[in-house]
């Protein structure tokens, strides 16, 4: 089920999806949202491999560069649990549970990053 524009704006910051239509319109978004929805699957997935093996190291890494991914994107829930992930890797902490929570939320931001872009 796909999220209609409202639902967008609850999950979606209204402000920073404002501003990068502003910086570079709809194509700008449109293109932003096709990267992101390619690389974050990949990097949940290698996220879930890096905390099977405890490479604390590694959840720190992707989790840092997916926070900012996802407040570019105006995904603020998003952002703050890869702040825990990274986190939870740093402080060497089962980071499962978080992991866990992004891939649901990432459900709910895709589908509403993909009503913006039609």
């Amino acid at each position: 089920m796909s999220e209609t524009t409202e639902d967008a704006v609850e999950i979606l910051d209204p402000v920073v999806i404002a501003g990068l239509r502003d910086l570079g319109g709809d194509e700008f978004i449109s293109d932003l949202v096709g990267i992101l929805c390619e690389d974050l699957p990949r990097h949940l997935s290698d996220l879930r491999a890096a905390i099977g093996d405890k490479d604390h190291a590694a959840v720190m890494a992707i989790a840092h560069s997916q926070k900012s991914s996802c407040a570019q994107l105006g995904a603020r829930l998003m952002s703050q649990l890869f702040r825990e992930l990274e986190a939870a890797g740093r402080a060497r902490d089962d980071a499962e549970p978080i992991l866990t929570r992004i891939e649901a939320e990432w459900t709910r931001v895709r589908s509403a990053l993909e009503s913006l872009t039609g």
